[in-house]
């Protein structure tokens, strides 16, 4: 986990900040292009809870364009994967984010909420 310092920014993270008001926070690990669909994110949700329709962006330093969460896939122990309309943390997941290009969003360490 990370601190928040008198800022407001938490810390601690990776090499840069997350805002400490951050409602979403997912650490990315893979990243797949699905033609006609979006771009497959697979990662473990650190913070919060995430919702069919939500926006997300990047976390990092191209975080500026945000997406529209088309699809949310819970991914349990066995690697059995369940289509849900919610997920929380410490789930894994795949979400499916529309608009999204991998050459975008591919080197982002984390997602977050678009508060």
């Amino acid at each position: 986990g990370g601190r928040t310092v008198g800022s407001g920014v938490v810390t601690g993270f990776l090499d840069f900040d997350i805002p400490a008001d951050t409602k979403f926070l997912m650490q990315t690990d893979e990243f797949l292009f699905i033609t006609g669909r979006g771009l497959s994110v697979t990662g473990t949700i650190k913070k919060g809870t995430i919702h069919l329709n939500d926006k997300v962006k990047g976390a990092g330093l191209q975080a500026s364009k945000s997406y529209i969460v088309t699809g949310i896939s819970l991914i349990n122990s066995t690697n059995a994967v369940s289509n849900v309309s919610e997920a929380r943390a410490d789930d894994k997941v795949s979400i499916l984010l529309r608009g999204a290009t991998k050459a975008e969003i591919s080197g982002e360490k984390y997602l977050i909420s678009v508060n």
